[in-house]
């Protein structure tokens, strides 16, 4: 039987070309789940009931950050995933949280613009926690060592992102 002999340059190249395969997989699959996440947010913030879809929404952002975790091999935690989420949304959206949240213990009905409004915002918000933990776990950080301080502009940055994303213009 006869044995190939591989050279080191070959061996090194046949490395790298695995690491740029690996990476790829990883940006295309990164990209799916934030993508699925964005449609069930759009989703749950188009649902007419008050106070819920708040929480509908969260949840899905901590399935997201749970399911991005778990692609980069990172340990997830709820508690701390759902205080980053806090800190993060906190800094652009109050308003809307207030509005709806407000609209939600007094009773007041959906309307059109305030579903849509917060189904956008959802999908948004939804959509710039993936990209901000995307760049944060491709540095190699952890949810123990994430700064949200550090990420607020490009959260804000993403946000908009999310918002051209979610919102169908002609």
């Amino acid at each position: 039987m006869e044995t190939k002999s591989v050279s080191l340059a070959e061996e090194i190249e046949n490395q790298e070309q695995v690491i740029l395969l690996d990476k790829t997989r990883r940006k295309v699959k990164t990209r799916l789940l934030i993508i699925e996440n964005v449609f069930w947010a759009i989703g749950a913030g188009a649902a007419p009931i008050p106070i819920f879809n708040m929480s509908f929404i969260t949840a899905i952002q901590l399935k997201l950050i749970s399911d991005l975790s778990l692609e980069y091999k990172v340990k997830f935690s709820k508690n701390r995933g759902k205080a980053i989420i806090a800190s993060l949304i906190a800094g652009i959206s109050s308003g809307m949280v207030a509005i709806h949240f407000v609209r939600g213990i007094f009773g007041i009905s959906a309307t059109p613009i305030t579903i849509i409004s917060l189904a956008i915002w959802g999908g948004a918000t939804t959509y710039a926690i993936g990209q901000v933990f995307v760049q944060h776990f491709e540095s190699g950080g952890t949810l123990l060592d994430f700064d949200s301080v550090k990420y607020k502009d490009y959260f804000a940055q993403q946000f908009k992102e999310g918002k051209k994303m979610t919102t169908y213009k002609r």
